[in-house]
């Protein structure tokens, strides 16, 4: 009954009132319960039970085939990891503490890791937002197989993760800081590059991407295979804009690096040429889409001044509607693939899931009989409603993934 108002309620409204829950309760199940009592019953025994089924639900993921990708033959798993963040009331603070400033007093922050590929969660896990991404990303790094492809943000970016990856046979590309030191293998010592001399390098070669071994790091002097690219004037102003907002003046070496686009990875030109890696990072602009799915339709980061137990119950609930509706879309994918050579939107289908979110209760709480007939028309509703939509160009991500052609599968 409580975990059936935890998991529902909150899809019905973005602030579900004790109230609210209270009557719900009254409704469905003729049980009377005031506010006062409703209240109580957020508590830390209700946060560890509905945390308990979350770690539960994502230890036993459904086992659904990797997609038709070509890439499938370079790489076991194409592994993205990301984080967002959002902010709470302030009275929220002492559970989860923000950044300070700028009423980011307190801060929730989601760390979420898939494969591409097959579509499994590797990690999802509520953090407070002073856990930086670095510092999450050293505590909880997951084992990696052999021939793993990891895709990494600059917030991630740690020398002794990269030698982690390459120790387990895994491969990484990940963007690098322009703080760092780049330095170059000249006889016994090394000599070290500035931003300025890549930027004199590119605009001198005829070929579009700087592609070079390079050492990085002040001691460590850690061996990369750097590739890089010079940004368009359009690209640099929106660059100097966005780091004006945060640094009001910017030194040259800050000018320098919005000029460039430099990547860092341990795979060999073989394996990937410059403008292949290019197109591999571009993956990563995947987790964007499903952030914002999580706080568009489930709205994850719509919060109201409450006590910290009630709110971690929703937050709870909540990622378990998402990896609900991540799960059917998975089952559904391969299908839509098949019949229509195209993708699911993972927004599409989160908002269309959502709106059937009282069938799915009725279904399962009341005419269990009825449930595999109704997602089995739930399934075909998103292949024929919840299609990715071609744009103009921009590579669609089964160009990026270099999809087998339906008629060949």
């Amino acid at each position: 009954m409580f975990t059936k108002m935890l998991f529902f309620d909150h899809l019905r409204a973005d602030h579900p009132s004790l109230a609210r829950h209270s009557f719900g309760l009254f409704n469905d199940h003729g049980k009377k319960i005031s506010k006062q009592a409703l209240h109580k019953r957020f508590n830390e025994s209700s946060v560890e039970f509905v945390k308990d089924i979350f770690e539960r639900y994502l230890k036993h993921q459904l086992q659904v085939g990797r997609l038709p990708s070509v890439l499938t033959n370079q790489f076991t798993a194409i592994r993205i990891m990301d984080s967002t963040v959002f902010k709470l009331p302030a009275s929220l603070v002492a559970a989860f503490p923000g950044f300070g400033g700028d009423g980011t007093r307190a801060c929730a922050k989601v760390q979420f890791e898939f494969d591409l590929l097959s579509g499994s969660i590797r990690q999802l896990n509520l953090e407070h937002a002073r856990v930086s991404d670095k510092a999450y990303s050293d505590n909880h790094q997951s084992p990696l197989d052999k021939g793993e492809l990891v895709l990494r943000d600059l917030g991630y970016y740690s020398l002794d993760s990269y030698h982690q990856i390459c120790r387990q046979g895994a491969w990484y590309v990940s963007r690098l800081k322009s703080q760092i030191s780049i330095y170059e293998k000249k006889g016994d010592g090394y000599k070290e590059l500035s931003l300025k001399q890549l930027i004199k390098q590119l605009r001198k070669s005829p070929q579009d991407y700087l592609d070079k071994e390079v050492y990085i790091g002040q001691s460590c002097k850690y061996p990369v295979r750097l590739v890089g690219s010079l940004l368009d004037e359009a690209a640099v102003g929106r660059r100097v804009a966005r780091k004006r907002h945060r640094k009001k003046r910017l030194t040259k070496a800050d000018q320098d690096s919005c000029r460039l686009n430099l990547f860092i990875t341990n795979l060999p030109p073989q394996m990937a040429t410059a403008e292949e890696l290019y197109r591999l990072y571009k993956l990563r602009w995947q987790v964007e889409l499903l952030f914002k799915a999580f706080k568009s339709i489930v709205r994850l980061d719509k919060v109201h001044p409450m006590k910290a137990d009630r709110l971690k119950c929703y937050l709870y609930s909540k990622l378990l509607w998402i990896m609900l509706n991540w799960d059917i879309c998975r089952c559904v994918q391969a299908e839509a693939w098949v019949h229509h050579g195209r993708l699911l939107s993972h927004y599409k289908c989160f908002g269309l899931l959502i709106q059937q979110a009282a069938a799915l209760k009725d279904k399962l709480f009341c005419q269990r009989k009825m449930l595999r007939e109704w997602l089995l028309r739930i399934c075909q509703g998103l292949i024929d409603y919840g299609l990715r939509d071609k744009r103009k160009n921009r590579m669609s991500l089964s160009e990026l993934l270099q999809m087998k052609p339906p008629a060949m599968l």
